[in-house]
């Protein structure tokens, strides 16, 4: 047996957390929501039913747009309907004053909200902040919600408004090779939905 070998596996040496323990400051703001959030005693989110769960996320929107700053000016938002298989899905357009190139990049973006909450309204701010921030074009996509549409309902309507944006890329002035897609919480599993589609298919 060579020395300095053990045939006992060797366990490194367990290592305490350090714990932060400078108090942590929140924005005003941010405290003023959370005192709104508190004092309007809403019940959790996952114990609503979903008419329920859509009326507590307007209330909440309600109470985020008490502190929020006006949203940036753009030099144009458009409603338009796109074809799918089962229909028409609604999309919003967002034109930046100023774009980053020309033709412009674009972000073709899936809200979140578990599939079965939020819209269009619900991140018309944020779409309106990274239009302006960015320099580039965002499409927003209304897909269908659940439970009154099922799996896999959502996801046909972001690919087909997503192929679509791609196949109307001139009409819309935007690069078709500088098109992303992006979303938050359900809209990034959307996201990876539409991303997987577009490499196993072309």
């Amino acid at each position: 047996m060579e020395q300095g070998f053990s045939p006992e596996p060797r366990t490194r040496p367990e290592k305490k957390i350090r714990r932060n323990s400078m108090p942590i400051a929140l924005d005003p703001s941010a405290v003023f929501v959370m005192e709104a959030f508190k004092a309007a005693n809403r019940p959790k989110l996952e114990t609503l039913s979903p008419p329920e769960a859509r009326l507590a996320s307007n209330a909440g929107r309600a109470a985020r747009a008490a502190v929020q700053p006006e949203p940036p000016e753009l030099a144009s938002v458009e409603d338009i309907s796109v074809p799918t298989p089962d229909g028409t899905v609604p999309v919003r357009v967002y034109r930046p004053k100023t774009l980053a190139k020309t033709p412009a990049p674009a972000l073709i973006f899936y809200h979140g909200g578990g599939w079965v909450i939020c819209d269009l309204d619900s991140h018309d701010v944020v779409c309106r902040q990274m239009a302006d921030q960015a320099g580039f074009m965002v499409f927003s996509i209304d897909y269908r919600l659940a439970p009154e549409h099922k799996f896999p309902a959502a996801a046909i309507d972001c690919i087909a408004a997503t192929q679509w944006i791609v196949d109307n890329a001139a009409k819309f002035g935007i690069d078709k090779d500088r098109i992303f897609a992006g979303g938050d919480s359900a809209g990034g599993n959307l996201t990876a939905v539409v991303t997987i589609n577009a490499r196993d298919n072309g």
